[in-house]
């Protein structure tokens, strides 16, 4: 162990608030077994007491030693230990490796709760959001510009204070004043992209880029709680595993068990002679198996829909992150023949297939023979980057990606659609 001072903010908070002094800290180089419940003036790094995947909400995160990294296109959220019902410091470091767009934290006020957002809407503010339904780039904490420069280390110190149904806030970045905030509790809320299972947990946010978090610190005041570790549950749009305990939705069909709550209705029927799994629903109904990891091999299954159906494979987040080809039968044999069959991704802003349509056109689509309502056999081939798909057994691909946009990656297999039936579902993993 070492002795070390706790830095915080304290100091700076300029309000009538009686705060307990500062103490010196006694901070652990790991995590204590058996600790159940931090001690007020003593230092807990919350990082090292990450057990990954609990606390996701969402985006990928992996733990580096005592340190988290997550890579996301969407707004990413890991919750932290323990409940805070009480005034606090806590310390953060972070490093954003790439992109344009926000690094954040999530903070527990009393009875409210908001985030600080920095480098906001691509740079142009850092703020607390939200004040009174205002934004971080539209309210009294608003800092501008909030660019963040990537590959440099910022240090974040927040101070929170509690009067009765009244509030302090004070931030630093790297060592200088950068927002201050009173008010009342109820007037701090989260806008509904950054909500967490938890109104008293503090959690870790990032927006479009790769951000490696160094240390999350916190220091409870003199006379300050919190309650014991806990798990924090997932999101209902993260499902992990089909039981009866999760209340997830499932359907049995070929002789496994498969997650279908992102469907509006997943059936087994009979179709045209098939025994067939019937889905209905959308660009996020994604059916499928939560035991598999599927990182490269073949994948088949015979389709038989009306409109917009396929398969999805190296699925995350609950099946709201997933390489998604599928088919357009509707297009078949017209003058829109070359838009039959088509890659995306689901969960990237520029996975899209308007996005991918409008910036390659012709890259990531092409024409194929089949009906509309009628059975055709589809066969993906997935090796790392590459993607082939082959339709009605035809010796050539129609289709092929030479560089999928989603990395390399194992996750979950399925099939998704607005209204299909799926029969013959088979997949080989590679070797």
């Amino acid at each position: 162990m070492r002795v070390a001072l706790f830095d915080s903010v304290s100091s700076r908070i300029a309000t009538g608030i009686t705060v307990c002094g500062l103490v010196s800290m006694i901070l652990a180089t790991g995590p204590a077994r058996g600790q159940q419940q931090p001690t007020a003036g003593v230092a807990i790094d919350l990082l090292t007491r990450v057990s990954l995947p609990d606390g996701v909400v969402a985006g990928e995160w992996s733990k580096q030693g005592a340190e988290l990294r997550v890579n996301t296109a969407v707004p990413a959220r890991c919750v932290l230990p323990y409940d805070v019902r009480s005034g606090y410091d806590l310390d953060v470091a972070f490093t954003r490796i790439n992109g344009e767009d926000s690094v954040g934290i999530i903070i527990p006020v009393g009875a409210g709760q908001c985030i600080v957002n920095l480098g906001a809407f691509k740079g142009e503010a850092h703020g607390i959001a939200m004040i009174n339904g205002k934004k971080a780039r539209a309210n009294e904490t608003t800092v501008r510009p909030g660019k963040l420069s990537n590959n440099r280390r910022y240090r974040v110190q927040i101070g929170v204070r509690l009067d009765g149904g009244k509030t302090t806030i004070a931030v630093d970045l790297d060592g200088g004043k950068l927002m201050r905030w009173s008010g009342k509790q109820s007037a701090l809320t989260l806008v509904g992209l950054w909500r967490i299972p938890s109104k008293t947990r503090v959690a870790l946010t990032a927006h479009k880029n790769t951000t490696v978090f160094h240390r999350a610190r916190l220091r409870l005041m003199a006379g300050g709680a919190v309650a014991p570790v806990a798990k924090v549950r997932p999101a209902p749009a993260r499902p992990s595993r089909p039981d009866a305990a999760s209340g997830l939705k499932t359907v049995e069909f070929e002789g496994r068990k498969w997650v279908a709550g992102l469907a509006k209705r997943a059936t087994v029927e009979k179709y045209r002679g098939k025994t067939a799994l019937h889905v209905v629903g959308g660009e996020s109904a994604y059916v499928y198996l939560p035991d598999v990891e599927f990182q490269d091999g073949v994948i088949e299954v015979d389709i038989a829909s009306p409109t917009f159906s396929g398969v999805g494979f190296r699925g995350r987040q609950g099946g709201t992150r997933v390489e998604k080809p599928y088919f357009r039968p509707q297009n078949s044999n017209t003058e829109k023949h070359e838009k039959t069959v088509q890659y995306a991704v689901l969960g990237r802003p520029d996975g899209g297939w308007r996005y991918l349509r409008t910036n390659f056109p012709g890259k990531y689509e092409a024409g194929a023979d089949m009906k509309k309502g009628e059975w055709f056999h589809a066969r993906f081939e997935i090796q790392g980057a590459t993607l082939k798909i082959f339709v009605n057994d035809g010796p050539k691909p129609v289709l092929v990606v030479e560089k999928m946009l989603d990395g390399v990656s194992k996750g979950t297999m399925g099939v998704w659609a607005y209204n299909a039936y799926f029969a013959n579902f088979e997949y080989r993993a590679a070797k």
